[in-house]
């Protein structure tokens, strides 16, 4: 660094007898290649778009959801949860699932049986007297 620093640019003119040559020019283009660069360099370039879509993930309505495990439940037949979201094409589907089923057992609905731990829940339907007026109050708390 300081063998660097002492180091300065020259500071007088080029000399006049290499301030005055000038390269020859050999021209190789046709008028059609330069008319073809010149429409390469004039056009305008697309504006690149940044996408927004994979920040920002579709809202899923929980009652919707919800409808669809009651549909499921009131068959009859016990089911896992991982029959539940069977299907599901989206994470927000499965969370949304999930808080129905939540929303459904705090309304009493729902059963859950779980054998052992991080083992396979099973759902089953347990509501006596379940109208659909239940379900177009679910998940009000969430505003959908």
């Amino acid at each position: 660094m300081a063998e660097e620093g002492e180091r300065h640019v020259r500071s007088v003119r080029l000399e006049d007898q290499y301030r005055e040559t000038t390269p020859e020019l050999k021209w190789t283009l046709s008028l059609d290649d330069f008319a073809a660069l010149a429409l390469l360099a004039l056009t305008p370039k697309e504006i690149p778009v940044v996408g927004l879509d994979h920040l920002h993930a579709p809202l899923v309505s929980i009652r919707e959801q919800a409808a669809h495990v009651v549909a499921l439940l009131r068959q009859g037949e016990p089911v896992t949860f991982r029959q539940l979201i069977a299907g599901a094409d989206a994470k927000g589907v499965i969370v949304a699932r999930f808080l129905a089923l939540l929303e459904l057992y705090r309304h009493a609905a729902v059963g859950f049986e779980q054998l052992e731990p991080l083992g396979e829940l099973t759902v089953r339907w347990t509501a006596e007297n379940w109208t659909d007026e239940n379900l177009v109050n679910l998940g009000n708390d969430y505003g959908q």
